[in-house]
């Protein structure tokens, strides 16, 4: 199901929820925001639906009050979402009289109670969101996916303890996107958090932590910190081959190794990874993106070396991986064909390399 429509149907299916769990979930501005509302909930109710009649005496509204929440505490239980009426037309009798600390504590009460209520519904909600911010980032559609993980993500802290897997999950989803738009230490303290979550949750050997320490790792690497990069691409690529053996994570983390390698001019180990990266893509994955990638790398490990005869299949194949991507392709494929372009001007093949550039020319100019 394509996901803005199931996003629509969890939004949808929120806003249908009973007034007492306060849920409701708007669209602004094209991007989903949840609001929790603190609504005054009408009076307390007297038995057969006749509305209370409450005593103008002042310590006898108070009892009334509080043996409406008694009641509701008794027959519900004393965390039901039951008693938030009773408790915010408590809270509203004491405000009244200026009691501010009696009416805090049955406000915040009423807001517990509620949100308790309401758990379920937000975190699957979260759930939603966050794979409509995981669908806007590999869009580049960054500050709707900025945006939308951002509520996920508060939705989950206030809703989960501190050092949940999810919130990780989160973290790590949002980190993607400060990374992808360029800001690295954002990008960077994301990172550390999830990782830091990750560590504690499910252990430094799983694959969650090692996933996010790749991540972490580009970082550095974005930011020209090898020697921060190396061993935490070494870890990733390590736990990984153990623990996700021909997984799209593990050829990712295989791609980014041998692409710090080979900028450290380490061509042998940069084309032992490319290597693995490719035979794990072609096994195992769907989108030709990230085959296209390591394809390219392993071809730019040839061409520095002048070995064109073994770059100029990957070139092509890159090309041809691209053309079977589900995105369809921009600058990626660009920077491809300018590769290539340069490659066979470097061999003195200037006809085909006016060429090919100029189909890299008329991607840009789209």
């Amino acid at each position: 199901m394509d996901m803005e429509k199931r996003i629509k149907e969890l939004t949808d299916k929120a806003s249908k929820l009973d007034r007492k769990q306060l849920l409701t979930v708007a669209l602004v501005a094209g991007a989903f925001t949840v609001s929790i509302l603190c609504v005054t909930i009408s009076g307390p109710k007297a038995e057969h639906g006749a509305s209370l009649q409450l005593s103008t005496n002042s310590a006898d509204t108070e009892l009334q009050l509080k043996k409406e929440l008694d009641k509701a505490e008794r027959k519900f239980g004393p965390d039901s979402a039951e008693t938030a009426g009773p408790l915010i037309s408590l809270g509203d009798y004491y405000r009244a009289r200026g009691q501010i600390s009696e009416a805090e504590l049955s406000f915040k009460r009423a807001t517990r109670v509620q949100q308790d209520a309401m758990r379920p519904q937000l975190l699957s909600l979260s759930k939603g969101l966050l794979g409509l911010g995981a669908t806007y980032t590999q869009e580049a559609r960054l500050n709707e996916a900025e945006q939308i993980l951002q509520q996920a993500l508060a939705i989950r802290e206030d809703n989960l303890p501190a050092a949940s897997n999810e919130i990780g999950e989160a973290e790590n989803a949002l980190a993607r996107v400060y990374f992808d738009a360029g800001r690295l230490a954002e990008a960077e303290a994301l990172f550390k958090e999830a990782l830091t979550i990750y560590e504690k949750g499910p252990g430094m050997e799983s694959t969650e932590a090692a996933n996010v320490r790749n991540n972490l790792a580009s970082v550095y690497f974005a930011q020209r910190k090898f020697d921060r990069a190396e061993p935490l691409m070494q870890w990733s690529v390590s736990v990984l081959s153990r623990n996700a053996a021909n997984s799209n994570m593990l050829a990712s983390a295989l791609n980014n190794l041998g692409e710090l390698y080979r900028a450290e001019s380490k061509y042998s180990l940069a084309e032992s990874q490319f290597r693995q990266a490719i035979a794990i893509y072609e096994k195992t994955s769907e989108d030709g993106s990230g085959l296209a990638s390591a394809c390219n790398n392993l071809a730019l490990v040839y061409h520095s070396q002048k070995r064109f005869a073994d770059a100029e299949p990957f070139y092509k194949k890159a090309i041809n991986a691209y053309a079977n991507a589900r995105q369809r392709p921009g600058l990626e494929l660009k920077l491809v064909k300018d590769n290539y372009a340069e490659m066979l001007r470097a061999s003195g093949r200037i006809a085909e390399a006016n060429q090919m550039q100029s189909s890299a020319n008329q991607i840009a100019a789209k």
